[in-house]
């Protein structure tokens, strides 16, 4: 891409102005640029390129990463992008903006340009995942937090530059960017999604899993605790009606029983096979000793073992 003496970026070097298709080099070129991790040229592109243009998907991707995946040629990029590109060529599909580009290659300044710019950070790819998506998957919190900046919006939303980013929009898979956080593990970055509007009871689409059952499914006891601290529903419910106990007890997860039982889990709830989490648990003591026997109340409530 030539340059004219003040260091500017000649417009119709880029050939996005004129006549059909001219748009699309433009776009290719910031695509480019940013698969080959040269920042200069990436936010010399997004300077002068209209935003809409800077919203169109790449449909050239597994083209384009041909020759960067083959030859690492990321002479201002940082060691390991080229072996990132690589091992996504297969999965990596097309469909991204350059602003899931950006996000998933973590370049900060690009980011900030295309927002600045006015891009749309809603828009998904052949996946169905938002740049947001991207960065709870990659674990990257500053372009998350890049993402998220925004005026007050209606609850559940974020406000980027006119545009309102759903924090409970699903990808093809039903995963909320706060189930993709929960899955990783990743508490700063659930802690961040919950500050920004996130609902933390959402439920993902294929089997009505909220972010709880999801922690209590990796076992992961901090992310248990750190929902239940936020307001998670102990009780909430799956299409099959089994709450995070019920899942619990079925893992075996005496810890994670334990804790769930004592946030007030109703242990007598009723799965749709008509089982209860002390259903589930007959036969380990360890876990009954946690739960209470439903024909043995004082005052009107179950009684627990205690040792």
């Amino acid at each position: 891409m030539s340059r004219p003496a003040g260091g500017e970026c000649r417009k119709d070097a880029a050939g996005w102005e004129g006549e059909d298709g001219q748009c699309d080099s433009g776009i290719e070129l910031v695509h480019l640029a940013i698969i080959h991790c040269v920042p200069a040229v990436a936010l010399c592109c997004i300077a002068q390129l209209p935003r809409e243009v800077l919203e169109i998907q790449n449909d050239l991707f597994q083209s384009m990463v041909k020759v960067p995946c083959e030859q690492p040629l990321f002479r201002e990029g940082k060691k390991g992008v080229g072996d990132t590109l690589r091992e996504s060529c297969g999965s990596f599909q097309r469909g991204k903006t350059p602003l899931h580009l950006a996000v998933y290659l973590e370049q900060p300044s690009v980011i900030q340009a295309l927002i600045h710019k006015g891009v749309n950070p809603g828009l998904q790819d052949r996946n169905g995942n938002t740049p947001l998506h991207l960065a709870c998957e990659q674990q990257y919190l500053q372009c998350a937090q890049q993402l998220l900046r925004g005026s007050a919006p209606p609850e559940g939303t974020v406000q980027t530059h006119g545009h309102q980013q759903d924090l409970q929009l699903q990808n093809w898979q039903g995963l909320a960017c706060l189930h993709i956080s929960t899955l990783k593990g990743n508490i700063p970055m659930m802690s961040l999604l919950l500050e920004s509007g996130a609902n933390i009871d959402v439920r993902e689409g294929t089997s009505g899993k909220t972010p709880l059952h999801l922690a209590v499914e990796c076992h992961n006891r901090r992310a248990v605790q750190f929902l239940l601290r936020n307001g998670a529903y102990v009780d909430a419910q799956m299409y099959n009606g089994c709450t995070p106990l019920h899942l619990a007890v079925g893992r075996k997860d005496a810890a994670i029983a334990a804790i769930l039982s004592h946030s007030g889990a109703d242990t007598l709830l009723r799965n749709m096979e008509d089982e209860t989490a002390q259903d589930l648990a007959d036969g380990n003591d360890d876990l009954l000793a946690l739960l209470p026997f439903d024909d043995l109340k004082i005052s009107g409530k179950p009684v627990v073992c205690s040792e």
